[in-house]
């Protein structure tokens, strides 16, 4: 039987999204990054050549490793609204993980979807324990009579593309690296809480946000950011410390992220805050006391300026 957990969400309101009939793009999509965006570029081509729409189709599913995705599932819905799908499934991952193979694909994909086409990467894997992987798929395919495209290996600066890749370099702190492969700036977005206002009597006021549990961390350090305010459009460039601050607390479990802003002076608690990693500056480091803190501070705001004037540079 097949669960009841499903969700259909239509991206494109003005005109109606057939769950049936559609070209679809099978995978889990954690960071939605070139990769994945070549695939769904494939799959828009081969929809606009037979008339149909874009589907993807995904689930839901905890890293094992307990350090949370790269992707929310509203960043994933947004990130394929922007790169031209028209429509997502999200499947409860519980529903199907205990299923073999075949009865996955002629329950969840044959039956329910009816698809014109399908798209999956060259390393996909389905069915229970991941035991069947793209060629297994192409097969099942074509014993349904449809058609299945397996994307090749995406690779950028000669490394291969995948969520692993990214997280890995993440987690190292290249930063710019990552966003290479992600195509676009990796952020964290969660609402401007109250701090202890030691920023604040130290001259330097920042903006304190806690990082989602299930949402992948970035190595502790301080970082080159750009903050967006959703709600109002407004952008700011700055400077962040992610990590416990060791010249000011011990509890190395209490990992906060905080940003000091250029040109922004005001407090704004309870807004919504997208800060997004752009390079990381240097390690988080205890200093002896506040007063070498806040010299080491100011020396870090001076080199995220020249980061940003660089950057603004090459731009033009």
């Amino acid at each position: 039987m097949i669960g009841n957990t499903m969700q259909h969400i239509n991206l494109r309101p003005e005109k109606p999204a057939d769950i049936r009939g559609q070209v679809v793009v099978l995978g889990y999509f954690d960071g939605v990054h070139t990769a994945h965006r070549h695939l769904i570029e494939l799959a828009r081509a081969r929809a606009d050549e037979s008339g149909t729409g874009v589907m993807v189709w995904t689930f839901s599913y905890l890293s094992k490793s307990g350090k949370g995705s790269l992707t929310t599932r509203d960043e994933k819905t947004e990130l394929f609204r922007t790169y031209g799908v028209d429509s997502v499934v999200f499947e409860d991952f519980s529903d199907f993980r205990d299923l073999d193979g075949e009865t996955f694909f002629t329950r969840y994909i044959a039956d329910r979807l009816s698809p014109s086409a399908i798209l999956c990467g060259y390393n996909f894997r389905f069915g229970r324990g991941a035991a069947w992987g793209a060629s297994e798929l192409s097969s099942l395919s074509q014993a349904s009579s449809v058609p299945c495209i397996v994307a090749d290996e995406f690779t950028i600066d000669g490394k291969t593309v995948s969520s692993t890749a990214i997280r890995d370099l993440l987690a190292a702190g290249d930063t710019e690296a990552a966003n290479r492969m992600l195509g676009y700036e990796y952020s964290v977005t969660s609402e401007i809480e109250h701090g202890k206002m030691i920023g604040r009597t130290m001259g330097i006021p920042t903006i304190n946000q806690t990082v989602p549990a299930d949402k992948f961390r970035p190595a502790c350090g301080v970082y080159a950011v750009r903050c967006g305010f959703p709600e109002t459009g407004e952008t700011y460039d700055g400077v962040a410390n992610l990590g416990y601050r060791p010249t000011l607390s011990q509890n190395r479990k209490n990992i906060t992220l905080e940003t000091h802003l250029f040109g922004y002076s005001g407090a704004a608690y309870g807004s919504v805050v997208r800060t997004s990693f752009l390079k990381k500056i240097r390690d988080e480091i205890r200093f002896p006391d506040k007063t070498s803190l806040s010299e080491q501070i100011r020396k870090d705001e001076e080199t995220a300026f020249r980061y940003f004037k660089d950057f603004a540079d090459e731009k033009n």
